[in-house]
């Protein structure tokens, strides 16, 4: 229960700090997650801070990372869990007081099939790079390039 009272102690605080992004609180971040709460060592930090960066999504992810850390040292995987949505919930929501549904409703509409339709084509293309590779040669290509050579076969 302690665990769960500093991540909302801590992540509550950085959110009110991190005018600018998430990235601007890293390094208070690192160091009471580190050095503070020993949740983490530096080595682990750089990894999941690599994973967040290297994830498609908002950066904000490193809190989901960091607060699962101290979550799977208290209760293990379902304590990580509990842990992960304490930090992004309190990360979240003390810099956003007001959470409310867009109103104009009729731009949405236009907007919304066309974004999802991007966001589709490049998440396929990041998710599958060689079967993208693979769909954009082309039969002239395969024309151009040498037969193989018989002499090598035997």
């Amino acid at each position: 229960m302690k665990t769960y009272l500093s991540l909302l102690s801590l992540f509550g605080g950085l959110s009110l700090l991190s005018i600018g992004g998430g990235n601007t609180v890293l390094p208070e971040m690192h160091l009471r997650a580190v050095s503070g709460y020993h949740w983490l060592t530096d080595s682990q930090f750089a990894d999941i801070f690599s994973i967040s960066q290297a994830a498609p999504g908002p950066s904000i992810l490193i809190v989901s990372l960091v607060g699962y850390a101290a979550g799977v040292k208290v209760a293990g995987v379902l304590g990580g869990l509990a842990g992960g949505v304490l930090a992004t919930v309190a990360m979240i929501v003390p810099a956003n007081p007001r959470i409310e549904a867009p109103t104009n409703t009729e731009r949405l509409t236009w907007v919304a099939p066309g974004m999802i339709r991007h966001m589709v084509i490049a998440l396929r293309n990041c998710s599958s790079p060689i079967h993208f590779r693979r769909s954009t040669t082309t039969s002239r290509d395969q024309a151009d390039s040498p037969p193989p050579n018989e002499a090598s076969a035997m």
